[in-house]
């Protein structure tokens, strides 16, 4: 253990009292989840029913290739899960996901925990054809996880773990997204985009990514005018919650989770 020069001297110096604190961790799939207080329950526990559906990606291999602090944003993290389903393709992505994945196919599987699975059709005209001359998502843009079934290989999926972290995955792309709270109507975010190691050895991968970089840019500002005018929305006297579409499972399980957690009720 490392410890301050000279100060074994000190006759009251004991280097594991002033070590840093420990901290508890767990590695799923790749990323490392931090647990501040020491109190959560095993995060391995918590994701079973989820991992063996994310095993064939092998997810625990990928690389970042780049990350994009995206700054403060005025809004809570409950209001970014509430946009995080694909309904909301069909208003405020038709230029950008609609185009590929129409937001009445999307399907959801969920479970009453902590994480929410999301799938995302493609339009099949639209789909890619890769060198081993299987479909794949439109615009695939690097080297594709090989052993995947037909529906990993034409739909993206999203992945929330409540209540806020959440993967965008597609056959040869990850977009990890870290929201942190800053304070009542703030949140920060990183966004990483992460791909398998070989595709880094593409000639044209510089090219490749900085396309990816620019789609993300494009819909996340679709997303950020949405957002803002939600959470603004939300402070007026006269705000009233509507009811949910046949598309939104994802709000109302993150909605039930919220409640569960601040009343403790089953």
């Amino acid at each position: 253990m490392w410890a301050a020069p000279e100060m074994d001297r000190h006759p009251d110096f004991d280097k594991t009292k002033v070590a840093l604190t420990p901290r508890r961790h767990e590695t799923w799939n790749g990323f490392l989840y931090v647990n501040l207080d020491g109190r959560a329950v095993p995060l391995a526990d918590r994701l079973a029913a989820v991992t063996p559906r994310l095993a064939a990606y092998q997810l625990d291999r990928w690389v970042t290739a780049r990350s994009i602090d995206c700054g403060e944003y005025p809004w809570d993290w409950k209001v970014m899960q509430d946009n995080g389903e694909c309904y909301h393709h069909l208003g405020l992505h038709t230029e950008t996901f609609e185009v590929d994945y129409p937001g009445r196919w999307s399907e959801t599987f969920e479970n009453d925990g902590d994480f929410t699975l999301l799938w995302s059709p493609s339009r099949p005209e639209r789909q890619t054809i890769g060198a081993d001359c299987q479909r794949y998502v439109p615009g695939l843009a690097f080297l594709p996880q090989p052993g995947l079934d037909e529906r990993q290989r034409t739909c993206f999926q999203l992945l929330y773990v409540l209540p806020n972290f959440f993967i965008y995955l597609q056959p040869d792309l990850v977009m990890n997204m870290r929201v942190f709270p800053v304070a009542a109507g703030r949140i920060r975010l990183i966004a990483d985009m992460v791909v398998r190691p070989e595709s880094r050895a593409m000639p044209d991968f510089a090219e490749r990514l900085e396309r990816v970089v620019a789609f993300f840019h494009r819909f996340n500002e679709e997303d950020v005018v949405a957002n803002a005018a939600i959470q603004r929305n939300l402070a007026l006297a006269d705000a009233v919650g509507g009811p949910l579409s046949h598309l939104e499972h994802h709000n109302r399980h993150v909605a039930l989770w919220v409640v569960r957690r601040l009343t403790g009720a089953a």
